[in-house]
């Protein structure tokens, strides 16, 4: 038995506030069961921003902690999975690692990750997850095999810790969720590719799904209430991506800008807006998703063939650039 708790859920929202509004929290669990969070207080848990703030509550919940080059890390778990939790803090540290030499630095802060059982009545393979602040939450059902559970939250961990980084590590402003998801989505494909966590095949049948996606979606514009789907997230990601690697001769793309965003702007304590701060670096007609990512398919050297994305025959001396520097190395 667990719970999740979001304090802003919990406590009154202040609408007209400018900056973030910190808080000390005190609960009373029932017998037997414990509460966690990033930051414990004397009398129960610190928060630095309303909005941010998480608590797992639950009986028998594991708690392990760990450090990478000072941060601490805290994984939280429950019944017994088919991973382990060696496993999980072999991969949280292969992840952050990666994520933090392409960043320059580690996330600001301690950190959480909560690896939680769904309850039953869900399909193999559903999860959720969230990372608000530095609290990242993966409620999962069961995977058939072993493999495929150890596949799987590999993937769910690239996707949340990014989020560290990216959009929590910055403040910002306005409605960019279709930005940072796909991005997210996209920088996780990428690091499974470095990582040899996914084939470079496997990136490229994500992309189609995506790039199928956009095709169906109508043009559309940010101003309607109905935004494009996280999947043309990941479309406009990977366009943006090849857009720049092109410009560069391969040589700095998406990822590159976003880190030096980041770089930029985590220390300003005022708000940016995430939406023309995104918009511009990436560049594209979001409501042309599917001009833009037909051009970035050429130009990265790559094909429709029966429904999915494969690189041509003979890529020229540009695109060979493109494709080593978003993981193929087979010429």
């Amino acid at each position: 038995d667990f719970a999740i708790l979001y304090t802003d859920d919990l406590l009154p929202r202040l609408e007209l506030r400018s900056r973030p509004v910190s808080f000390e929290l005190t609960l009373s669990a029932p017998q037997g069961y414990q509460c966690f969070s990033v930051n414990s207080a004397e009398r129960g848990f610190v928060f630095e921003d309303l909005e941010k703030g998480v608590v797992i509550c639950g009986k028998n919940i594991k708690s392990q902690s760990f450090q990478i080059g000072g941060l601490v890390t805290t994984i939280l778990t429950t019944v017994e999975r088919d991973f382990s939790e060696t496993d999980a803090k072999e991969m949280i540290t292969e992840i952050l690692e990666f994520y933090s030499q392409r960043f320059g630095r580690l996330p600001e802060g301690n950190i959480m990750v909560s690896i939680l059982p769904l309850s039953t009545g869900k399909r193999n393979g559903y999860w959720e997850g969230e990372t608000r602040g530095r609290a990242v939450t993966i409620v999962s059902s069961e995977m058939p095999f072993r493999s495929q559970s150890l596949q799987r939250l590999h993937e769910q961990l690239r996707h949340e810790l990014f989020h560290l980084w990216i959009p929590n590590g910055i403040r910002l402003s306005g409605d960019y969720s279709i930005f940072y998801e796909g991005l997210a989505t996209y920088s996780s494909l990428r690091a499974g590719v470095a990582l040899r966590r996914i084939r470079f095949e496997d990136m490229l049948s994500t992309l189609s799904a995506a790039a199928a996606a956009a095709d169906a979606e109508t043009a559309r514009d940010f101003s309607l209430p109905k935004k494009p789907s996280y999947a043309v997230g990941l479309a406009a990601a990977f366009a943006a991506d090849i857009r720049l690697l092109n410009r560069t001769f391969g040589r700095r793309g998406l990822l590159d800008e976003v880190s030096e965003i980041y770089r930029k702007y985590s220390k300003d304590p005022n708000a940016v807006n995430g939406n023309e701060l995104f918009g511009n670096i990436y560049g594209i007609n979001m409501s042309q998703i599917k001009t833009e990512l037909s051009a970035a398919i050429n130009s990265a050297g790559l094909e429709f063939s029966g429904g999915r994305l494969r690189v041509v025959n003979k890529p020229n001396s540009r695109q060979k650039a493109i494709l080593r520097k978003i993981g193929y190395n087979s010429f």
